[in-house]
C-alpha cells in the first residue's frame, strides 16, 4: 500500500505540472477511480487530485461524487475520512462536478457530521493535555476537521463567481461561531479540549486563506477581533500554527494590511518562540519594504492596532489592565517607532479621540481610553529618546470601517475634554516620564566633554612650520590621542541646548571630516595648545623637538657636503 500512496501521489504531481506528460487508458483509469473510493485517506486524495487535474475527464470525478454522496449517511468512520479527504479535493480543483450533489453532500457534513452531538471518549476525559495530534484522532474526529476544509475549498472555488458570497457566507458565520466558542457550536457542546483545540485551529486558518479573496475579507472584518486573538489562544501548538501560517501568508502579500495588527498581541505570550517568530516577521517586514510601503504597512495599522485593543476581550479601565494594555503600544513602538516617523504615529493616535467606534458607544470610549495611553507613552518615548514631537504635516485618511464621524463639533469638544484615564494610570505615566530610560546607542545624544566640564573649546589648528627642504611637516598625533578622538567620534555629540560657538566647535569634534583634530583625555588639543600640558606630553613634545632638531642638521651637513656645480 505504500507503494501505492508513493505512486498515486507521484502521478498526481505529474499531472498538475504538466498533463501531457501522462497518458492513461481506461484500465488505467478504472483502477484510478477504485483507490478514489477506497479506504485509504492518503492514496484517495492523490487518486481524487489527479483526476482533477486530467483534462477532459470531468464525468470521473461526478462519478465519484454521487457515488460518494450515496454512500455518507451508511459509511463507516474510516470509510468516512477517505471520503471527506476526496470531497475536499474535488471542491477545490473540479467545483462543477461538486456541485451536481452539493446540498446533499452540505447538509450531511454540516447538521449530521460537524454539528452532530459525540460524546467523549472516557480515556480522552482523563487528559489533561488540550491538544492531540493527527495520527491520535479517532477516525471521527479526522472526519470533522476534514468537513472543515471541504467547506473552505468550496468558496474558494466560486471566488470569482456571482453566487461566491451567496455560497461564502453561511460558512464564514459557522468558522466565526466556532471561534466564539472556542472549538465548538454552542457553549454546552460535549466536545473534548483536544477536539476543540482542533476544530478553532482549522477555522482559524481556514478564515485566513479566505481572507486572501477580498470579497470574503470584506465579511471577516466583522469579527476580525476573535480571528485575532487566536494568536492568544490557551493551547500553543493552536498559537504557533495559526501564527506560522498568518506569517506565511502576510509575507507572500496574499493578506489586507490590518492582518499586520496581530503579530503585535503576542508580547503577554508565555513561550519566547511565539514572540520571536511575531518580532523577526515584523523587522524582517520593516527592513525590506520600502518608504512608502512600510508607512501603508506599518504606521498607517497603528490606529487598527489601538481599534483592536478597544474591543479586546481583556479590555477594562482599571489600572492593572492599563498596565497590560501599554505593554502592547510599547512592543509596538520598540518595533517601528523612530524619530522619522513618530510624528505620524502620535498624530494616528490623537486622531482616534475625533472619531467614534462604528459599533457601539462603549467601544468608542474603550477607544478614546486607549488614545489617551499611547498618546501618554509617545510622549514619554519621544521625550527619552530627545525626539520632536512636531505637527505631522501630512494628511492621513482613516479607516472606514471600523470608524466614523462624530455627529457635531460639540460631542468633538466634549471629548476632547474629558480624561478617560483613571488618575492613578495618569500618576503611573508622569512616573514614566519623570524616570527617563537611557537611550539605545543608535539614538543616544550627549553633550561634548569641554562643555560638560565648563572647558573652553580647543584652540583652531595652526599651521605647520615649514621643513627646511621646503616640504610641510605632517603633524604627529599620540596613539592616547588617537584613541580618545574614535571615542569623541562614536560616543559625543552636540547637546540639545548647545549654541554658538560652543556648538560649532562640537560638531568639528564630532565629523569624521575633522578626525585630525583629536583631543587628550582632559578635553585638549593634543598639539596645538588649549591648556596647560601634561608631564606626559612635555617630555613627548621634547622628544619631537629632538627628532626634528637632529633631521634638520643632517638635512644642513647634506646640503653643505654636496659639491657645486662649476
Amino acid at each position: 500500500m505504500v507503494l501505492v500512496e508513493v505512486g498515486m501521489q507521484a502521478l498526481a504531481a505529474v499531472v498538475r505540472a504538466d498533463e501531457s506528460l501522462v497518458v492513461f487508458d481506461s484500465r488505467t483509469l478504472e483502477r484510478v477511480k477504485r483507490f478514489a473510493l477506497g479506504e485509504s485517506p492518503k492514496v484517495a486524495k492523490s487518486a481524487a487530485r489527479l483526476l482533477a487535474f486530467l483534462k477532459g475527464h470531468e464525468d470521473s470525478c461526478v462519478e465519484i461524487i454521487e457515488s460518494i454522496a450515496d454512500k455518507l449517511s451508511e459509511a463507516t468512520p474510516e470509510q468516512l475520512v477517505a471520503h471527506t479527504t476526496v470531497l475536499a479535493q474535488i471542491a477545490r480543483f473540479q467545483a462543477d462536478a461538486f456541485e451536481h450533489k452539493s446540498d446533499a453532500i452540505m447538509a450531511f457534513l454540516i447538521k449530521k457530521l460537524l454539528m452532530g452531538r459525540y460524546q467523549q471518549d472516557p480515556e480522552e476525559m482523563d487528559v489533561d493535555d488540550d491538544w492531540v495530534e493527527d495520527d491520535d484522532m479517532t477516525p471521527i474526529q479526522s472526519a470533522r476537521i476534514l468537513a472543515l476544509k471541504v467547506c473552505r475549498n468550496r468558496c474558494l472555488a466560486h471566488a470569482s463567481s456571482e453566487t461566491a458570497l451567496d455560497v461564502a457566507t453561511p460558512v464564514l458565520k459557522m468558522f466565526s461561531t466556532l471561534l466564539e466558542h472556542y472549538g465548538s457550536y454552542s457553549a454546552d457542546a460535549p466536545d473534548s479540549p483536544q477536539v476543540k483545540s482542533r476544530m478553532r485551529l482549522q477555522a482559524a486558518v481556514s478564515l485566513l486563506h479566505l481572507s486572501t479573496i477580498e470579497a470574503f475579507a470584506n465579511v471577516i472584518s466583522t469579527n476580525f477581533i476573535w480571528l485575532a486573538i487566536t494568536v492568544q489562544d490557551p493551547c500553543y501548538h493552536v498559537r504557533i500554527i495559526f501564527l506560522t501560517k498568518l506569517v506565511s501568508l502576510l509575507t507572500a502579500r496574499k493578506l489586507p494590511t490590518r492582518f499586520n495588527t496581530i503579530p503585535f498581541l503576542t508580547i503577554h505570550d508565555p513561550e519566547a518562540g511565539v514572540r520571536t517568530r511575531a518580532t523577526a516577521y515584523i523587522s524582517f517586514v520593516s527592513k525590506s519594504l520600502t518608504p512608502a510601503a512600510r508607512v501603508d504597512q506599518l504606521e498607517i495599522i497603528f490606529i487598527r492596532l489601538l481599534h483592536l485593543l478597544a474591543h479586546h476581550p481583556d479590555f477594562a479601565t482599571a489600572h492593572e489592565n492599563m498596565q497590560e494594555m501599554a505593554k502592547y503600544i510599547e512592543f509596538y513602538l520598540d518595533l517601528i517607532a523612530s524619530s522619522e516617523n513618530i510624528a505620524l504615529i502620535y498624530h494616528l493616535a490623537m486622531k482616534a479621540k475625533t472619531v467614534r467606534d462604528a459599533q457601539s458607544h462603549t467601544y468608542s470610549e474603550n477607544l478614546y481610553t486607549v488614545s489617551e495611553l499611547a498618546q501618554e507613552l509617545i510622549r514619554a518615548r519621544a521625550q527619552a529618546r530627545s525626539w520632536s514631537l512636531q505637527s505631522y504635516p501630512g494628511k492621513v485618511k482613516l479607516p472606514s470601517d471600523i470608524l466614523r464621524a462624530l455627529p457635531n463639533p460639540e460631542a468633538a469638544t466634549k471629548i476632547l475634554k474629558t480624561q478617560y484615564l483613571s488618575e492613578e494610570t495618569m500618576a503611573w505615566l508622569n512616573d514614566i516620564k519623570g524616570h527617563k530610560p537611557s537611550a539605545p546607542a543608535k539614538e543616544k545624544k550627549r553633550e561634548p566633554r569641554e562643555a560638560k566640564q565648563g572647558k573652553s573649546p580647543p584652540a583652531k589648528r595652526k599651521a605647520s612650520r615649514p621643513r627646511a627642504n621646503g616640504a610641510t611637516k605632517r603633524a604627529k598625533t599620540r596613539k592616547a590621542a588617537r584613541w580618545n578622538s574614535d571615542q569623541s567620534e562614536s560616543e559625543e555629540e552636540p547637546s540639545s541646548d548647545g549654541s554658538g560657538e560652543e556648538g560649532e566647535q562640537s560638531d568639528k569634534a564630532t565629523s569624521p571630516k575633522r578626525s585630525s583634530s583629536v583631543l587628550s583625555e582632559e578635553g585638549h588639543d593634543s598639539e596645538f595648545g588649549g591648556g596647560e600640558p601634561s608631564e606626559r606630553e612635555k617630555k613627548l613634545g621634547r622628544k619631537a623637538r629632538t627628532k626634528a632638531q637632529e633631521k634638520i642638521s643632517k638635512q644642513i651637513k647634506k646640503s653643505t657636503a654636496r659639491p657645486k656645480k662649476p
